[in-house]
């Protein structure tokens, strides 16, 4: 229920943030509370230039050490020229999404970049989703990082980006951490009186 609650927030998350009109797609993964890791996406992609391709079936999966990442299937490939190919965003292998919802998509960051968009995608319509995955970034090889690709000179949606926002930093709860600071000033206590005995 809780990763359900997760993949939901995200793909609402998606849907209603607002993206500049140039941006074109977002990418951003957040590593979640536990072990699990969010992949959420949004913007729109001008086709103006591009060639479709037909259909090109895909899984809800990303590699890390490919620069992949697709969501759904019944996708339509588009033919991009990259101008400015970009990275990889780790070293983890092909992992499939727990859970999957939203739009079609199909992106590959490192070169030739390629791109699909869902079946019949009307140029500069919006696109959203989300994907969850098991795992941290540690476990699924993930480096925090952000990369992009362009094509035909970038500019209003021809850019595909993503950003893995570092995680966060766990906060130290003060009632545990004055239980440990006690238990541990307890032990240096009676270290000490030990120590007085044999003198």
């Amino acid at each position: 229920m809780q990763r359900f609650r997760h993949a939901l927030c995200g793909l609402i998350v998606a849907m209603v943030a607002p993206v500049a009109a140039d941006a074109g797609l977002v990418m951003t993964i957040t590593q979640n509370s536990g072990s699990s890791v969010l992949l959420t996406y949004s913007g729109s992609i001008n086709t103006s230039g591009m060639t479709p391709l037909g259909g090109f079936p895909t899984t809800s999966s990303m590699n890390p050490s490919t620069g992949l990442i697709q969501n759904g299937s019944a996708t339509s490939l588009w033919l991009t020229t990259s101008t400015s190919p970009g990275s990889i965003f780790g070293s983890g292998t092909a992992v499939n999404a727990t859970l999957a919802s939203g739009d079609a998509i199909y992106t590959n960051f490192t070169a030739p970049s390629l791109l699909a968009l869902p079946t019949g995608y009307t140029s500069l319509s919006p696109i959203a989703g989300t994907m969850t995955f098991d795992g941290t970034y540690t476990s699924l090889g993930i480096t925090s990082t952000s990369t992009a690709f362009s094509w035909l000179g970038g500019g209003a949606g021809r850019t595909v980006s993503l950003n893995v926002v570092s995680p966060a930093v766990p906060e130290i709860d003060p009632a545990s951490a004055g239980s440990v600071l006690a238990l541990v000033g307890g032990a240096l206590g009676l270290l000490e009186r030990r120590r007085q005995r044999r003198v």
